[in-house]
């Protein structure tokens, strides 16, 4: 009988996980990412260095789900490969990482050398990945949006919000936000019509209520934002985590994308009057230190990007969400691999059955409501969800309310000749806010 680690699958069930997790990302990938996960794949289940650390890796972090170690391994590879510390690879990554090969001798590279093979095996092991995807943060100004929308973005009525971000990282996130559209544009995300909006009866005709909707989309992610504070915490400080972050941040691919890298450099050399950081784990938030050093500031809306999965069990995850609405004048907003049932926020460590498992729901007294759904962390394609939120006039609205609200009859004519399911942006030619 295989071993089985408690009610978690037994290691022979976890390595073929792992392959069908691996396989099922390949067709897509980058030409970096996909020798990457081909290395993988060819070790899983074998004597060789990273077969040895997967199964390792799953013995000893059973909660661990398969995308989220190979996600870890690819991301500490290039962490390991970066790390000016313990001495970066020679010369050629990542642009010459096009390879299997060239995979191969980076990891006889890490392993060649005791202590950064201990480093990438913990970070592997047992190190959150502390990514900071600043485009990411599109679905909380969706979410602001829609508060506004329902009358709900601060408890004085016309006045600006106070955020706090749990999991901030290096404050890329909170800076894009507070930097506006004109100096720090989000990424704008093609739109899939979802099955509710297909089967009904729109007046203005179901032909043109994708491409409608997409430029809605964008026409929002264009507005700016009433913010008064923005406060990010986190364990690390972000001076201390830069390089960490950067190579968590990035897939393979895009680690000398120079839009990618340049917008990150710019938003890390930001700065803003308007931007606070404290530093703590929320699990052990204590509001009267937080008061102390942040004096006046009292969160409107409290978020919590793709961090709610570090904090292991479904249990200790609604105690944070309970405790974060007790602290929040208004709502929590969480974005993660989530569904959510019975009004609560459920983390899924396997995602790869749905083709939108990325999603952005909004928490408050009367429990989660979903409002958005994206194809990936990636967050650059995405649909409507169903969810609604209580308006301050009174009902509720959800997103497609919203979207309806910022749709013109320009929209509907220009699309209205196909029936159109999805939309890449390059086929909108208006993107006046």
């Amino acid at each position: 009988m295989p071993e089985t680690l408690g009610p978690q699958p037994s290691i022979y069930d976890a390595r073929d996980n792992m392959r069908e997790a691996i396989s099922g990302g390949l067709e897509l990938a980058g030409p970096r990412r996909r020798c990457f996960d081909q290395v993988v794949l060819d070790s899983v289940g074998t004597a060789t260095y990273l077969g040895r650390l997967v199964d390792e890796t799953f013995k000893l972090c059973p909660e661990l789900g398969p995308s989220e170690v190979q996600t870890r391994l690819r991301r500490y590879f290039a962490y390991a490969m970066m790390d000016t510390q313990l001495g970066a690879f020679p010369s050629g990554f990542p642009e010459e990482f096009t390879t299997e090969s060239k995979i191969r001798e980076g990891i006889e590279f890490i392993t060649s050398d005791r202590i950064r093979r201990s480093v990438f095996e913990l970070n592997v092991m047992f190190m959150n990945l502390q990514s900071n995807l600043s485009d990411r943060y599109k679905g909380l100004k969706l979410a602001l949006l829609l508060g506004k929308f329902a009358g709900r973005l601060c408890v004085d009525p016309g006045g600006a919000c106070n955020i706090l971000d749990v999991g901030t990282s290096t404050l890329l996130g909170p800076k894009h936000l507070l930097g506006g559209p004109q100096r720090f544009a989000l990424g704008l995300p093609d739109f899939v019509l979802p099955r509710h909006l297909r089967s009904a009866a729109y007046p203005e005709g179901k032909p043109g209520v994708a491409g409608a909707f997409m430029n809605a989309v964008h026409r929002l992610l264009q507005q700016e934002l009433d913010i008064d504070k923005f406060v990010g915490m986190d364990e690390f400080h972000p001076r201390e985590s830069a390089n960490r972050v950067r190579a968590c941040s990035f897939e393979l691919d895009e680690l000398d994308d120079p839009d990618r890298v340049g917008l990150f450099d710019a938003l890390r050399d930001f700065s803003s009057p308007r931007l606070g950081f404290y530093r703590g784990d929320f699990a052990d938030f204590e509001m009267e230190d937080f008061k102390d050093k942040n004096p006046g500031f009292e969160p409107d809306v409290i978020f919590f990007s793709s961090s709610l999965y570090e904090t292991r069990g479904d249990e200790a995850r609604q105690k944070m969400i309970e405790k974060a609405l007790k602290i929040a004048k208004l709502y929590v907003v969480v974005q993660d691999y989530l569904v959510v049932e019975n009004g609560k926020v459920i983390i899924r460590s396997n995602w790869r059955d749905n083709r939108l498992p990325y999603r952005t729901a909004i928490v408050d007294a009367q429990g989660a409501h979903e409002i958005a759904r994206w194809s990936d962390s990636r967050v650059m394609r995405m649909a409507p969800a169903n969810g609604k939120i209580a308006a301050a006039s009174g009902g509720a609205v959800s997103m497609t309310n919203m979207l309806r609200a910022h749709v013109s009859k320009e929209d509907i004519e220009r699309f209205a000749h196909e029936d159109i399911v999805s939309v890449p942006p390059h086929l909108v030619t208006s993107r006046a806010a």
